[in-house]
């Protein structure tokens, strides 16, 4: 064993293996310090990107310039085509609304053999389609109050069918720890 100070003890295997790698992580940081150096200098491109650097007014200004407001966010940046605030959080939020909808059918999926075909064609409309309870109403020809129904009954039914899982893995892991003991 080969001692390098109070803290390492190695084996000679060890110590080359050690030693190979240290030289290659030396000789990538040899390449990158003169980049690092490059981009930590006062005088680099990237700090002219402001045009408070070049102005003659720099140490008196108090607010910012036409030239810097130009180069900061604007309120309504980032919005794409929508010309107004509440279309675009509009349109947001039905794209969040439509993304819930299709987490839900995908736990209802995976356990549709629980439900009726009437529950699961109107749970399909709903939740997969993003229909409204009026949608659905009107596509199955039945009153809204009906398809709120079997939505309530399909959401009960798989409430007490993720209780009957749980409960069913929570027997399986204590008979399994108790066979373990």
């Amino acid at each position: 064993m080969t001692n390098l100070g109070p803290q390492f003890d190695f084996d000679p295997h060890s110590i080359a293996e050690i030693k190979e790698i240290l030289c290659n992580i030396l000789s990538a940081l040899e390449k990158l310090l003169p980049v690092a150096r490059e981009l930590c200098s006062k005088n680099t491109e990237t700090r002219e990107l402001s045009p408070c650097e070049s102005c003659p007014e720099r140490d008196i200004c108090s607010e910012p310039c036409v030239r810097l407001q130009e180069l900061l966010p604007k309120i309504n940046s980032g919005r794409g085509e929508h010309e107004n605030c509440s279309e675009f959080h509009d349109s947001t939020l039905i794209k969040i609304q439509e993304e819930k909808h299709l987490d839900v059918f995908n736990e209802y999926e995976a356990c549709k053999q629980i439900f009726t075909d009437k529950q699961w064609v109107t749970i399909c409309l709903y939740y997969r389609d993003g229909k409204t309870l009026q949608e659905v109403a009107k596509r199955l020809r039945k009153a809204i109050s009906t398809v709120s129904d079997r939505l309530k009954v399909s959401r009960k039914r798989k409430a007490e069918y993720d209780r009957k899982l749980r409960t069913e893995r929570l027997d399986y892991l204590r008979k399994k720890n108790e066979s373990d003991m």
